[in-house]
């Protein structure tokens, strides 16, 4: 066998290969191949569309690039619709995409998308009995250091 184990278990996965380049800096070209695995994924599996769109805008983020909160907003909108869609299956599931697309939401700075998400899911999580937790950044938000501007 040849190759690493990532490109064994990997297979064609764009996501896979997406985050190979954005461990190795090249940000551009992981930000285009996360995006057009969300395209992709959108008919299929909507959490792995909403990861990759995700993705996609945090490399926009370590760009600069502006179209970072078009991408964190559109990534909010996948992880609703994910919650949206599995909530008769899995209240817990769809509560964690709740919190997932509030995250994204504020990252776009949407505050108010954010809010009525995170009550979403706070409300869900009352009627199923769990205690819904202030949520952590999924990733520091990124900076250029001063040598960097």
């Amino acid at each position: 066998m040849t190759g690493s184990w990532i490109d064994r278990i990997s297979g064609e996965s764009k996501w896979f290969k997406a985050s190979q380049l954005e461990r190795q800096g090249r940000l551009e070209e992981a930000m285009n191949l996360y995006l057009e695995e969300a395209k992709e994924q959108e008919p299929k599996s909507l959490a792995l569309s909403a990861l990759s769109m995700l993705s996609a805008a945090k490399c926009a983020a370590k760009l600069g690039k502006k179209c970072a909160s078009e991408y964190f907003e559109e990534a909010g909108r996948r992880y609703e619709k994910y919650g949206d869609s599995i909530i008769n299956v899995s209240p817990n599931s769809s509560a964690w995409a709740y919190k997932m697309a509030s995250r994204c939401y504020n990252w776009a700075g949407d505050e108010e998308a954010a809010d009525n998400v995170l009550r979403k899911a706070e409300s869900l999580l009352e009627k199923i009995g769990e205690k819904a937790e202030k949520y952590f950044p999924l990733f520091k938000q990124y900076r250029p250091k001063k040598d960097e501007r």
